[in-house]
């Protein structure tokens, strides 16, 4: 509403009637007995609450009328909310404000008047309790104050009606939010037994913590793996699976990641329900809610110890390989299927005359100075892998003091994707 609007006395008026939700409502007995007892105290074969709208008037309760609405403009309460609490009007026909009422003149031909303003709390009237007669008469002292007692009474009940509505909506709105809420805790709970069983049924072991880090959730393999019990695994008691050397760095990282909200991965190796440790790999990532509140992780630990054996392996192999290459005299060295060098010898970077990083995941094209001696050499390794057979070359070359080599090709070493090539070349004259 507009401000010059509730500055309009009017206006507040008809606003303070619309907060109790009251016109064109049906007849309710609390409010046909007060009418019904303002007639019998007041003696008068009619007595009405009427509320007084925007241009209409509406009969909440009403005796010896028959009606719950009269025109507006025949309306004797529009006039009686004028006035500060009370209007009595002994003969209408002797009152310049009535005597050419349409009621008055004609059908019923009422004559008497009185009504009592129900006003609210702040002083706004919003309609009347009223009695009226068909022949003149007046009201004793008493009758006026009983009148007035049982206006206030209608509007304790407008009052009590509007708390027991407002009640009611509070109500229905907090059974909604109830069965929203259950609703919400029924779907949570059928998603979070749905992750549980996906994440016990997975082959990888699974956690979820809070965002203090505590672990709330360990999947049925991680429990299998480690032997741990709940009670045991659960909070920060999945670091004592950890290794104890590892533990230490494991935690660090952990509480380091957390505290940062920032993924976490760490390796360490982890005790078997046997007792013996494994490595494995531990990576989460974190949650947060619809606000972006920070909720905690979701992570999961895969055993990686044969990978690690693997690697280990890898590591000692090419070690081995790289101390064999340096014993062996002359110029050794390998090459990828694409003739990539991928090892080289002493001999070959003395031979070549540039260091082994400038040879290393290089063609003959890219170091070679003839490019085509690059040509023919690159084209004879690409038949000789082809063939995956061991073939003596001769192949010239010029280097600053160099002019051949003879190579052969390890079929064995083809076969396992890796064409490697064992050369020994002999200095130039």
């Amino acid at each position: 509403m507009r401000m010059n609007e509730m500055d309009d006395p009017e206006s507040r008026r008809l606003s303070a009637l619309v907060r109790y939700e009251i016109l064109d409502t049906p007849r309710e007995v609390a409010f046909d007995e007060l009418a019904a007892l303002a007639a019998k105290l007041c003696d008068t074969p009619i007595a009405v609450v009427n509320l007084i709208g925007d241009r209409r008037q509406f009969f909440k309760a009403e005796v010896g009328l028959g009606v719950r609405e009269t025109p507006f403009e025949s309306s004797f309460c529009a006039k009686a909310i004028l006035e500060q609490d009370f209007l009595l009007v002994p003969d209408a026909t002797q009152d310049r404000r009535f005597d050419c009422n349409p009621l008055v003149v004609g059908e019923p031909h009422l004559r008497f008047y009185a009504g009592a303003l129900l006003k609210t709390d702040d002083g706004l009237p919003i309609g009347t309790l009223c009695v009226l007669d068909y022949e003149p008469r007046q009201l004793t002292e008493l009758q006026q104050e009983a009148l007035r007692v049982l206006s206030r009474q209608v509007m304790m009940q407008l009052e009590l009606r509007r708390a027991l509505q407002e009640r009611t909506r509070q109500l229905e709105v907090a059974e909604a939010r109830e069965q929203s809420l259950r609703f919400a805790r029924a779907e949570l709970s059928d998603s979070e037994a749905r992750f549980r069983n996906m994440a016990d049924n997975t082959p990888v072991m699974m956690w979820v913590t809070d965002p203090q880090g505590y672990c709330t959730y360990l999947n049925r393999s991680w429990y299998e793996f480690t032997g741990q019990a709940k009670d045991e695994a659960l909070g920060y008691g999945w670091l004592n699976a950890t290794h104890p050397e590892d533990k230490p760095t494991a935690e660090q990282a952990f509480l380091e990641a957390n505290g940062a909200q920032r993924p976490f991965k760490a390796e360490y190796r982890l005790r078997r329900a046997d007792g013996s440790y494994r490595w494995a790999i531990d990576a989460a990532s974190p949650r947060f809610g619809p606000a972006g509140e920070y909720l905690g992780y979701v992570g999961s630990v895969v055993d990686i110890d044969e990978r690690r054996e693997a690697e280990d392996a890898l590591r000692r192999a090419n070690t081995l390989l790289e101390a064999v290459m340096e014993a062996v005299p002359g110029v050794v060295y390998a090459k990828d299927h694409k003739g990539r060098i991928i090892a080289a010898n002493r001999g070959t970077t003395e031979l070549v005359g540039k260091p082994l990083e400038e040879l290393i995941g290089r063609t003959d094209k890219e170091f070679l100075d003839d490019p085509m001696q690059a040509e023919k050499v690159m084209a004879n390794d690409a038949r000789v892998m082809a063939q995956v057979r061991a073939e003596a070359l001769e192949e010239e070359v010029s280097f600053p003091d160099a002019v051949a080599w003879v190579s052969e090709v390890d079929p064995d070493l083809q076969t396992a994707a890796e064409a490697a090539k064992r050369c020994f070349g002999e200095p130039g004259p």
